[in-house]
């Protein structure tokens, strides 16, 4: 157990380290290479990115990626609201539950109970949007250098000064100065399964 979790966070440090001297995300098949993890037979890379249509995806519209999006281990933080959708329908694709999902995002697993008054609880799964600003007060995932990571709400506190707020009260809001602070991406979505029978 320890060892996996050593190797999500190899991953996940590798994954923001590529962005940051790249300017994207690397591929499944990068990923696989640089740690040397067995690829998909007839598999490649082509070294073509999806690009996001820039709003929601059309209901028709299917959103897929060959090797699906990448869950990249766990993230400190913190129940999942249920779904108040009465609507039925079939579950056959990862935008049947997430209706804004783009193929750049990703998943991370919560890992603590900081974030649970926003609905986020341990074990569940967020979706994680990279790339842009996020507005004041939105939940991101948060890298703080010699820290690690953490989801939190995150506000401008001035003076090159970021806060991070959690969402339960056993937990006060912590500052940082901006240089050691990198917004790994902005939360669009969370998911929740319970399994209750192996």
């Amino acid at each position: 157990m320890k060892q996996a979790t050593e190797r999500r966070r190899d991953v996940a440090g590798y994954i923001i380290e590529f962005r940051r001297l790249t300017g994207r995300a690397p591929s499944h098949l990068e990923i696989a290479r640089h740690f040397g993890f067995a690829e998909a037979p007839g598999t490649r890379d082509t070294g073509r990115r999806s690009k996001s249509s820039g709003g929601p995806l059309r209901a028709r519209r299917r959103t897929s990626s060959p090797l699906g999006w990448p869950l990249i281990g766990a993230i400190p933080a913190g129940p999942l609201s249920e779904s108040q959708d009465d609507d039925r329908r079939n579950i056959r694709n990862i935008e049947d539950l997430v209706h804004n999902i783009r193929p750049e995002d990703f998943f991370l697993i919560v890992d603590g109970d900081s974030m649970i008054d926003a609905g986020l609880e341990p074990g569940g799964y967020v979706v994680i949007r990279p790339g842009g600003t996020p507005a004041e007060g939105d939940i991101c995932a948060v890298w703080i250098d010699g820290e690690g990571g953490t989801l939190k709400r995150v506000y401008s506190a001035g003076d090159g000064v970021v806060c991070l707020v959690p969402e339960n009260p056993r937990y006060q809001p912590q500052t940082y100065p901006s240089e050691r602070v990198t917004i790994q991406g902005v939360l669009v979505a969370s998911v929740n399964i319970r399994q209750f029978r192996p």
